[in-house]
């Protein structure tokens, strides 16, 4: 019962909570809250209990906790379905045993079958247990208590290891094949949110604006039949890792482990924090699947960026997707319907032709118009005319467009690898501009210090990575930003944020001038000693982000001036007068 499951997805702050308690109040239902205090000690008496599961839903939102063990403690029945359960999960016995009906508990978790101790506390507790543990037992006891079929959970992924999280989605799947319950789920976990089918993606609520406390719904009415039939069947493709992406506002794709490593190395070493705008980096495992993320992202409105190798030219099923994007429609305007189109007739049909002009020249010829053996030592490659092969041709003619002419050797030829190279390059461009980056020398093995070219051997790439990888963690900062400049340009393209950090920090500037105008203009110090010893101004505690450097007066006027800390960024200097406002554009400089 996958479509009785309900998700709302989205990185912090984007108003998940909200949404949750709101449709909570309009379907009536149990709201199981994130902040979930242990109930304290007097808690549990017969009273206090009573009290507690008649006033439930106002109970499940302040003290879940202490919803949970009310009801273990009265129902008998609840009690033996929660610890079976746990009991086979983890494969120890719960049990427990009221020894004061009025107060105490005799419990034992199944650590020491031989040892049962007993609570002393007028409160139930597992000692010694974790707060993963706690959850578990908290969350299926609710959801077992029958007290409702709708329950509303922020956050189940609580303290959980993946696996046990798994264990409580298939627990909440069986109660809504079993007894038509619903939940709706406020989550951060790929885990609890991994859908296998469109139907389950249809359940997602997706947010990341809170200014749009609706969310959005996944729309498939703009994916064709066969596309969403290839996206249905992909999805089982995808494994938990990439279903971060729906937790993010943006998320940047790339083809593999080894291409995610390197990226990260090269931000991380460069400044560039990819977190702090919310933006996740996944790597699909292939080209392949660059096809499927797309329409998935499509479909849930989600901003996504690829970086692929050059074969992403002759092989990618990426490239049609963009048909319909207005800035793509804009550059190929009066040059080509589509980039498909264009990359046949100015890159694969000239390509074509250069291949099989270079199969036909004699080894002889071939040999000594290549004397270091660029092209030569991968003609047998070459020859296959496979996708591979002829990606691999376009490689070596952009990284050796001089060469090639040099081994083909006719006039003819020389203006195909001319037009060749410049259309490669045209293509790479409009790509980028609709946030398709690909590596215009080859792969990503082109920008390592030790080649110029893809290799083909697999154990090749694995050694260049490891001698790359290590070489990045030592390398100065100025010459991976010029190795990887076009890349890192690139991404930081793809990076938007609302904040600009000098109107931050010029807005609580104002604030504080204005405060310390206040004070100027109350105690008039005579210079700035006197004024940093009014204790006002030491109240205002900021004398870690700026200093002042003299006060300067005139008859009833005066002007201050002040300049940031060294080491604060961004630096900036400031001048307030008593004749002039405060908001006034020269007021505060920044360096």
């Amino acid at each position: 019962m996958i479509e009785k499951i309900n998700y709302l997805v989205g990185p912090n702050g984007s108003g998940k909570t909200r949404a949750l308690q709101k449709l909570c109040a309009e379907n009536d239902g149990v709201f199981i809250p994130k902040q979930r205090p242990t109930p304290t000690v007097g808690q549990f008496d017969e009273e206090q209990t009573v009290r507690s599961i008649r006033k439930f839903k106002q109970i499940s939102q302040s003290s879940p906790e202490q919803l949970a063990m009310s009801l273990l403690r009265e129902k008998s029945k609840l009690r033996y379905t929660v610890f079976a359960i746990l009991s086979k999960k983890l494969g120890r016995t719960f049990s427990v045993e009221i020894v004061e009906r009025s107060q105490h508990f005799k419990i034992t978790s199944g650590l020491d079958p031989n040892h049962y101790k007993e609570v002393t506390v007028p409160r139930y507790d597992l000692q010694g247990e974790s707060s993963g543990l706690r959850e578990l037992i908290v969350l299926l006891t609710l959801i077992h208590s029958g007290l409702s079929t709708k329950y509303f959970i922020d956050e189940p992924e609580l303290s959980l290891h993946p696996e046990a999280q798994r264990f409580l989605k298939n627990e909440m799947i069986r109660l809504a094949e079993e007894q038509n319950c619903e939940f709706w789920l406020a989550t951060h976990s790929p885990i609890f949110f991994s859908p296998e089918s469109i139907d389950e993606l249809k359940q997602a609520t997706f947010y990341s604006d809170p200014q749009l406390p609706e969310g959005t719904k996944p729309d498939f009415d703009s994916l064709s039949p066969g596309q969403k039939n290839h996206l249905e069947k992909s999805l089982l493709r995808l494994d938990s890792e990439k279903w971060i992406l729906v937790h993010s506002k943006a998320v940047i794709f790339c083809e593999g482990f080894r291409d995610k490593a390197i990226f990260k190395t090269v931000l991380n070493k460069v400044g560039i924090d990819l977190s702090r705008f919310d933006y996740s980096l996944v790597e699909t495992g292939g080209k392949d699947d660059f096809s499927t993320l797309f329409l998935l992202c499509q479909a849930i409105n989600k901003k996504s960026f690829y970086i692929g190798d050059l074969d992403c030219l002759i092989e990618s099923k990426l490239l049609d997707k963009f048909d319909d994007n207005e800035i793509m429609k804009e550059e190929l305007s009066g040059i080509s319907p589509s980039i498909q189109d264009y990359i046949t007739n100015n890159i694969k049909s000239p390509l074509g032709e250069i291949i099989e002009k270079l199969i036909s020249i004699p080894e002889a010829d071939f040999k000594a118009r290549d004397p270091d053996s660029k092209f030569w030592n991968n003609i047998s490659r070459i020859k296959t005319r496979t996708d591979n092969s002829k990606s691999l041709t376009l490689e070596l003619i952009n990284i050796f467009p001089e060469i090639a002419k040099v081994i083909v050797d006719d006039v003819g030829f020389t203006s195909k690898i001319d037009h060749l190279t410049a259309s490669t390059i045209k293509a790479i461009e409009i790509l980028q501009k609709v946030g398709f980056f690909i590596h215009k020398s080859g792969t990503l093995e082109t920008y390592y210090k030790s080649e110029s070219r893809s290799p083909k051997d697999e154990k090749k790439k694995i050694s260049l990575f490891d001698d790359e990888y290590e070489s990045l963690k030592t390398e100065p900062k100025e010459d991976i930003k010029t190795r990887y400049g076009e890349l890192i340009a690139f991404i930081k393209s793809t990076l938007t944020s609302i904040y600009d950090e000098k109107v931050f920090i010029k807005d609580e500037m104002i604030k504080m001038l204005s405060k310390i105008q206040v004070i100027i203009l109350e105690s008039k110090p005579a210079d700035v000693v006197t004024l940093e010893a009014s204790s006002k101004y030491v109240s205002l505690k900021i004398s870690d982000l700026f200093e002042l450097e003299n006060i300067v007066w005139t008859g009833i006027h005066y002007v201050l001036k002040g300049k940031s800390k060294t080491g604060f960024t961004p630096e900036f200097e400031f001048e307030i007068a008593s004749n002039k406002g405060i908001l006034d554009d020269e007021v505060i400089k920044f360096k």
